[in-house]
């Protein structure tokens, strides 16, 4: 869809010569879903007059969209009235071009509310496409700012940047005053040239984007979500003094901003928890999940969430890189307990597996046999059975036969996870080697019997 409204675009583009006279191509049928209409060719598009009962019926349809576009749950009949209007546009009504404009922008912000990036884009470009030459840089600026913002959220972090880069020359070249918008530009770019690894670039408008925000002081949310930002790019570069001490900056406005709204404080706990993940501060780490698994309890109550599994999962992994297994086990536990309720079968598998481990790891070996099985009997339900992780369990279920002696059943549970494991792996692959090496430890003993 997104490749087909670019060519579109393009066409589109290079036929407006900056007057009123609009090509409008049979592809934006399948872009702007009208059921059984075509634009079809329209040519010399004639301006209606100011007086136009007609315009008066739109501006009325306007008016609906733009009340319905404040309210979050009525957001498709904001759509549906930007719509009527382009359906009477495509039936050569005396609309005004700006206004079939007008309502391709609305969809497109209608679109990003409901957070369908994809859907969005296709009516920005659209709609960028239609612009004449001559209107106002800061609404053509306006556009491209959008259209930079949707292109981050679908991944296509080039076509990103050269979108809000366009947007940023574009207020520039009109000496737009709001700080606050172009500080987000700013923020965007560094965003993006963080997805590239272009982190010299990154860390430079992450800056930018930092000071502005810091002269503005009108959102904490935004000059706390920035250093962070900035924070976790130090951290890649291996900054970490400065990465530490950035983020610490952006740890204490958080204690000292009461009021930042519960998304808000979620968001920023989650971001904080990635740039120490990074940093490898376990403890500052297991802090600040736990200071989200609150959030996360406030925002749902006691109800289980994926969100509160997934947070509980990673603490206990930050539990097994400390070696602090019994405390790894008991987040993996309650994590296990969350997944159970919500019956996520390939969740539980996971957790199964990782407990069973973490109970080898300790010689508690019949209850990491248990564990094992658990995870290779739940893995098969779910998934093949022949993926990496039943390979991974059997591995684990021979080790604990080996050290009790029972080379058999050792033997068939190598051999079994080396057949699952070489299906994934090349075989020079650390995994492969190990179990080899079990394996023909293995087979001497029965031989040596």
């Amino acid at each position: 869809m997104i490749k087909q409204t670019k060519k579109l675009f393009h066409l589109l583009k290079f036929n407006n010569n900056g007057s009123n006279k609009f090509q409008v191509f049979s592809s934006v049928l399948y872009l702007t879903t009208l059921p059984s209409y075509s634009f079809g060719e329209i040519k010399n598009l004639k301006q209606p007059s100011k007086d136009s009962e007609y315009l008066a019926k739109i501006k009325i349809k306007f008016q609906e969209a733009e009340n319905f576009l404040r309210k979050p749950n009525h957001l498709d009949e904001a759509i549906k009235r930007y719509q009527d209007i382009l359906y009477s546009f495509n039936l050569g009504k005396e609309i005004k071009s700006c206004d079939c404009i007008k309502a391709l922008i609305g969809i497109g912000d209608a679109y990003t509310l409901q957070k369908k990036m994809d859907k969005s884009l296709d009516y920005y470009l659209l709609a960028l496409a239609f612009k004449p030459l001559e209107c106002p840089e800061v609404e053509r600026a306006e556009l491209h700012r959008k259209i930079g913002e949707c292109y981050y959220e679908i991944a296509e972090f080039i076509d990103s940047l050269e979108y809000s880069q366009k947007a940023l020359d574009l207020y520039k070249s009109c000496n737009f005053d709001d700080s606050l918008t172009i500080g987000k530009i700013y923020l965007y770019l560094g965003r993006n040239y963080n997805k590239i690894n272009d982190l010299y670039q990154a860390i430079e408008n992450f800056k930018v984007a930092q000071d502005i925000f810091f002269t503005n002081e009108q959102n904490i949310h935004l000059i706390i979500q920035t250093k962070t930002e900035l924070a976790q790019a130090l951290a890649v570069r291996k900054e970490i003094w400065t990465s530490w001490t950035t983020l610490f900056e952006a740890m204490t406005l958080y204690e000292q901003s009461p009021d930042l709204t519960l998304a808000e404080k979620i968001t920023l706990t989650e971001e904080f928890t990635k740039v120490l993940d990074i940093l490898s501060f376990y403890r500052e780490l297991l802090e600040r999940y736990e200071d989200l698994i609150k959030l996360l309890r406030q925002q749902n109550g006691r109800q289980p969430s994926e969100k509160v599994t997934d947070v509980l999962t990673n603490i206990a992994f930050t539990h097994v890189r400390l070696k602090d297994y019994p405390s790894a086990i008991s987040a993996y536990l309650e994590a296990l307990d969350e997944a159970e309720t919500l019956d996520i079968p390939t969740v539980k598998s996971d957790i199964y597996l990782q407990v069973g481990i973490c109970f080898w790891t300790e010689s508690d070996y019949d209850e990491a046999k248990e564990y094992l099985v658990k995870a290779v009997e739940t893995k098969k339900n779910c998934v093949s059975p022949k993926c990496p992780e039943i390979g991974k369990a059997y591995y684990y279920i021979g080790r604990i036969y080996y050290s009790e002696y029972d080379y058999e059943r050792s033997q068939r549970c190598f051999a079994k996870a080396l057949r699952i494991l070489r299906k994934c792996n090349e075989e020079d692959d650390e995994d492969i080697l190990e179990i080899q090496k079990y394996l023909n430890k293995s087979r001497q003993k029965l031989g040596d019997d």
